[in-house]
This record gives structure tokens, C-alpha cells and sequence, in this order.
């Protein structure tokens, strides 16, 4: 039996290439920082349709998610402008923030980061901007007296959150791409 190089490799595998079923380490160093990615933009966008202000007065309590709609008004009530509606914003953030964990699996490269960490950073700016709004409406609706209360949903948390979470991802993703000395 003659030693050849290159020849001492199983039935079917390449010289020069990693066994089947292993994972370069450059490409599974990524996956970590892409999953950051995908799930703060999940959440992101999931985020903008749960409620992001409870308002209650005289009995009726009322909720208004991210995209502006206005839940638990009395049949008949005109819908009011409630100002909130950069849910469409978030969204978008979230799947830029998607997008960019996505690529990062697919093509390898920590520099599409970047498309994530728009996409985090415009989450989590929306989401802080909103929480702000919001707070200004509670206290202005508060102000009317007669037992009016107000409090932020869950959701502009949740925008914050996953914008959080996906800039994390993108700031690792720049980091895996990178050689550690």
C-alpha cells in the first residue's frame, strides 16, 4: 500500500477540506452573534403589535398597541388619534435586524453586521423615543384627574429589549469576524 498525499483521507473526502459534518470554526463562530440577531428581531417585531399604553378611566380601560390600534372602546366611540403608530418603524428595524443575523449564517462575513446593527440600534432608539412619547401622553391623560391612570405596555419594553438584544448580536458578529491575538 503506497502512501500518497492527500490519499489517507476517507472514501469521499476532499484534501484540504474539513471532514462532512464538521463545522469550520470562523463559520460557527457567527452563529452565536446571528442568533442574537434573528431573536431580537423577532421580538422586535412581534413586539409591535402588543400593547404599548393601558389607559383606565370611569370603568373603561382602553390599550394601544404600536401600529395605533385601540382596543376596549365602547361600540360607537370615534377613534381618536392616539399619536402612537411607529410600529411600521419597528418592524422594519426587526427584520433589518433579522436580515442581517440571516446573512451573517449564510454568508460568513462579520462585516454584514452592519445590517443588524441598524436594524438593533433603529429598535432600540424607536423604542426609547416611544417609551418617552408614551410617558408624556399617561401624565397629560393622568392630568385629567377623576380616577384617569396610565401605564407603558409590554410592548415598547419588548421593542427595547430586542433592539438591545440584536445590536448585542451585531457588536459580536464585528468581534467573530475578527482574529483573537
Amino acid at each position: 500500500m503506497s502512501q500518497n498525499p492527500g490519499m489517507n483521507a476517507p472514501y469521499g473526502q476532499q484534501p484540504g477540506y474539513p471532514a462532512p459534518g464538521t463545522v469550520p470554526v470562523a463559520a460557527s463562530a457567527n452563529v452565536p452573534a446571528a442568533a442574537l440577531q434573528i431573536i431580537g428581531g423577532v421580538v422586535a417585531v412581534i413586539a409591535a403589535f402588543l400593547s404599548w399604553a393601558a389607559l383606565s378611566a370611569n370603568g373603561i380601560s382602553i390599550t394601544v398597541n404600536g401600529m395605533g390600534t385601540i382596543s376596549g372602546l365602547p361600540a360607537g366611540t370615534p377613534t381618536p388619534d392616539t399619536g402612537i403608530g411607529d410600529g411600521t418603524l419597528v418592524i422594519a428595524a426587526g427584520v433589518l435586524a433579522i436580515l442581517g443575523g440571516v446573512l451573517l449564517i449564510a454568508v460568513k462575513k462579520g462585516a454584514l453586521s452592519t445590517i443588524g446593527l441598524i436594524g438593533g440600534l433603529g429598535a432600540l432608539a424607536l423604542g426609547i423615543y416611544e417609551m418617552t412619547q408614551v410617558n408624556d401622553a399617561i401624565s397629560q391623560f393622568e392630568a385629567l384627574g377623576e380616577g384617569a391612570t396610565g401605564s407603558v405596555g409590554i410592548g415598547i419594553w419588548l421593542v427595547i429589549a430586542g433592539g438591545a438584544v440584536a445590536l448585542i448580536g451585531a457588536v459580536l458578529g464585528f468581534m467573530g469576524g475578527r482574529k483573537r491575538v
